[in-house]
């Protein structure tokens, strides 16, 4: 679990990881109705996490800079450590994601993107492929039983996608993250459908299903937007 005030600095943090993960972005604030819940079980995911999954929280940083953040205010980080956070690098982040990720946009609420590392590159995360998972949303509908449930759920089968055919196979190829969150989500007892039909249906996640070309010529994710 680290904090990250910019994309630049979340990616750069796994560079220095360098291992083959799945990366969640958590996108909780303080103010949301959840996130005084969420937020405490910050150090609780550092640890269970492990080497399988890395979690980031923009917005968050463990160091105060009341200069650049005039609104940074404290909150419980890991190991009893003071976090800062601040509405204005969270929104910042924010308009970095939208960039990244054409066709998701924020809700406003908690929301948990879900992608992965890439090993011995330039980046080390990939936004070619995602899925973003409206924690709040899915709660209130019924889909998710909880935060707590959802997240062990997710680093379980992030452990059985990264350990099962070996770490020197899984890093020469893709994790996969929608099957990934398919398994999560039938942790959840509350899904009244298959799950493969829930991430058909319009319900509560953004997923990548096809890649296009930007005016750069880089290559950009177009997301499909599942949502009630």
């Amino acid at each position: 679990m680290y904090p990250a005030m910019t994309l630049e600095e979340l990616d750069q943090q796994q560079k220095l990881i360098n291992e083959k993960r799945v990366v969640c972005i958590l996108l909780v604030k303080p103010g949301d109705s959840d996130g005084d819940a969420i937020i405490r079980q910050f150090n609780f995911l550092h640890y269970s996490s492990g080497k399988y999954c890395t979690i980031f929280a923009p917005g968050y940083s463990r160091f105060f800079d009341l200069d650049r953040y005039p609104d940074m205010k404290e909150v419980r980080g890991t190991n009893n450590e003071t976090w800062f956070y601040s509405d204005k690098a969270f929104c910042q982040c924010i308009i970095e994601l939208e960039n990244r990720l054409p066709s998701w946009s924020y809700n406003s609420e908690s929301e948990l993107i879900v992608l992965q590392s890439q090993v011995d590159s330039r980046s080390g995360v990939s936004f070619k492929n995602y899925m973003a998972i409206e924690i709040e949303h899915g709660i209130r509908q019924g889909y998710i039983d909880s935060f707590p449930r959802f997240m062990s759920a997710l680093i379980k089968a992030a452990k059985c996608e990264i350990d099962v055919k070996g770490l020197q196979k899984q890093i020469a190829r893709n994790i996969s993250i929608r099957d990934l969150v398919i398994e999560t989500i039938s942790e959840c007892k509350r899904v009244p459908m298959p799950v493969k039909k829930i991430l058909k249906q319009k319900l509560f996640i953004t997923a990548a299903n096809r890649r296009g070309a930007d005016t750069s010529g880089n290559q950009r994710v177009v997301s499909q937007t599942l949502s009630f």
